[in-house]
């Protein structure tokens, strides 16, 4: 119970992003810590029901007779054995699950996405406020140009950039090209449309592979400019170099957009999907600026150390302009896996509780293996054998029922991981490394867990042993 009130908010928290931040009151309460209670009774009685059953019909007279004894020890020897094997495949499974997943998370969070996310601030600028009904578009354009100027000025920031999407942000515009012998469907003709100013490549570290980024003469609107993406390049002109090349929007098919530069491909939605078609145009360029703004800061050092200074800088330009949703790249991305993370946070933990319950289950069975058989191991020490053979002895048993849980463990995992494969990236449902390091893993501990009794039975007194019997 005090473990159930210490861990909830991290649950919750684990769940949590900062796209949707989750607000759940959690605490246990009396119905939830009442119905935990009744179960892990329960539990316990229905599991204690054979011994105590086994405990109420003992028979004092064959009891006494040593083979009797040793048959019936047996027997509940075999019984403790199966019960530990099939304790050990359970773990083996599970932890399985959440190698998988947690490999998956890892693999997701560390390819390339088109971007460098190190050192990267973001926040959502509201200029809405910020300026008047009368003129909203000289206003958010003499804002936009002195917040930069300031953000860029602080120290320990290298470049800022301002665009109405970055990448993961879970937002964006989407428009058609006016393009010939394309289908009319927004399927074919669509693409990702966005405003960036001209050090927006730089700052998120988007690799230039053709042509030219934006530069400040481009804003300014004299002439109509475009970068596009690697796809938007093989969708639209094949293997043709596009630079200088045209391209328009649907509603605006007599302004078209003079290609200046190609740059790599970026992940939008998620980090599962393709790259989309993407188009760039200078922010400043356009006739009426968004009221919002996405703001990049590349810095030198830990990004959070400086969002003090970006709150101070915004406000001395216009007390009236809203920072929104401070960030660092690398909580977006979090964001984006949010579903991955939950899962492999909570396989993981699934998978920590088997491998106690199946370790100190293992350290049990051969504690008691060793306790019952005290008075043979003391004779076979009196008669001569080493302490280290009787410590071999203990450890082949305990890597014995271990190899055997991990084989039928092994077994399991393989039929049933494939539950999990539609969350797994990077690598199969049955990959041979993850179940071989889970495996290797497990037979480590075990045998770790094993040790202690062995350990105990090597060292115990062969007269004290036969003279306890």
């Amino acid at each position: 119970m005090l473990v159930a009130f210490w861990t909830t908010d991290l649950v919750v928290a684990v769940f949590s992003n900062w796209r949707q931040p989750l607000t759940l009151e959690v605490t246990p309460n009396l119905r939830v810590l009442a119905f935990a209670a009744v179960v892990t009774l329960t539990t316990g009685m229905a599991f204690g029901v054979a011994p105590a059953m086994r405990a109420s019909r003992l028979d004092f007279t064959p009891e006494l007779k040593s083979g009797a004894a040793a048959g019936g020890a047996a027997g509940r020897l075999v019984a403790g054995r199966v019960l530990i094997v099939a304790q050990i495949a359970l773990c083996v499974l599970v932890v399985a699950m959440a190698a998988l997943l947690a490999q998956s998370v890892r693999n997701l969070k560390t390819q390339h996405a088109g971007f460098d996310p190190t050192n990267l601030l973001l926040f959502d600028l509201d200029a809405v406020g910020a300026s008047s009904a009368s003129q909203p578009g000289p206003d958010r354009r003499a804002l936009y140009a002195g917040v930069h100027d300031r953000l860029a000025g602080l120290t320990g920031v290298t470049s800022v950039s301002m665009s109405t999407m970055t990448p993961l942000s879970g937002s964006g515009t989407y428009r058609g090209l006016a393009l010939l012998g394309l289908p009319e469907t927004p399927d074919a003709r669509g693409v990702w449309w966005n405003q960036v100013s001209d050090d927006f490549f730089g700052t998120l570290r988007i690799r230039v592979l053709q042509g030219r980024t934006f530069q400040p003469e481009d804003q300014s609107g004299s002439r109509e400019v475009a970068i596009i993406n690697e796809r938007t390049a093989r969708y639209v002109f094949g293997e043709a170099n596009p630079i200088g090349r045209t391209i328009a929007w649907i509603p605006t098919p007599d302004r078209p957009l003079t290609i200046i530069g190609v740059v790599e491909d970026t992940k939008l939605a998620d980090l599962r999907s393709e790259p989309p078609r993407m188009v760039y145009t200078p922010l400043a360029a356009q006739a009426s600026l968004p009221g919002r703004a996405q703001v990049a800061i590349r810095t030198t050092g830990p990004p959070v150390a400086l969002a003090g200074g970006v709150r101070e800088a915004v406000r001395s330009v216009n007390p009236q302009a809203v920072v929104e949703r401070l960030r660092t790249m690398s909580d977006q991305v979090d964001g984006a896996l949010v579903r991955e993370r939950s899962l492999a946070w909570l396989s993981g933990g699934f998978a920590l509780l088997a491998s106690i319950l199946a370790v100190a289950g293992l350290y049990g069975m051969m504690s008691y293996h060793v306790a019952r058989r005290t008075r043979d191991i003391g004779v076979r020490l009196a008669l001569g054998a080493r302490p280290r053979s009787v410590l071999a002895a203990v450890l082949r048993q305990t890597l014995g029922l271990t190899l055997a849980g991990v084989a039928v463990g092994l077994g399991g995992a393989f039929m049933t991981t494939e539950v999990v494969a539609t969350f797994l990236y990077g690598l199969t449902a049955r990959d041979p490394l993850t179940f071989g390091g889970v495996s290797l893993a497990l037979v480590a501990t075990a045998v770790a867990a094993g040790y202690l009794p062995a350990r105990r039975a090597a060292r115990i007194d062969p007269l004290r042993a036969i003279r306890t019997e």
